[in-house]
């Protein structure tokens, strides 16, 4: 694992050079990251909602389901497994929180997320009656912003004055 973090670690800090003055290292591969993140995301939100469920409503035990919230459900485990990854070894390196304190408080985020993303969407497609790439496009940079406070200054936090491993 240490190799493909290192790897992507370099990967990153090459691309961060032209951005240096503008965002921290941890900014940038937030951004990296998260950008990535986000287009899987949202590209595969597209494929399931469009070309799998043909936005069609789902029915599960006799409810009704509308396609593109089952195609948010469907693909969260997928989203907080490269999430967490990306998060604890790529991001926030060197938190010295336990490893499972790390995994709840990111379950507390992925919940919170969960919940912004559901409410979000219902609420641009439903009640502004936006497209829903427009609202999952807005959603996600909402939802993206807090997330980031939440793992920098909660799920990975580090104490004052300590550097991460890469930076020593």
């Amino acid at each position: 694992m240490n190799a493909v973090v290192n790897q992507i670690h370099n990967f990153l800090h090459f691309f961060h050079k032209p951005f240096r003055k503008i965002v921290s290292q941890q900014q940038f591969r937030y951004l990296a990251c998260g950008g990535f993140l986000a287009l899987f995301d949202v590209f595969s939100f597209i494929c399931f909602n469009n070309f799998i469920l043909h936005q069609h409503p789902v029915v599960v035990f006799g409810l009704s389901i509308k396609s593109y919230y089952f195609a948010l459900w469907a693909l969260s485990p997928v989203n907080l497994t490269l999430g967490f990854l990306s998060s604890k070894y790529v991001v926030f390196p060197g938190s010295h929180l336990p490893h499972g304190i790390q995994l709840f408080r990111y379950l507390m985020l992925v919940v919170l997320c969960f919940f912004l993303n559901t409410v979000l969407l219902n609420f641009f497609i439903g009640k502004c009656h936006f497209y829903p790439l427009i609202s999952k496009l807005l959603t996600t940079a909402i939802v993206t912003m807090v997330s980031y406070f939440w793992q920098r200054l909660f799920a990975f936090k580090k104490k004052k004055g300590v550097l991460p491993n890469e930076l020593l």
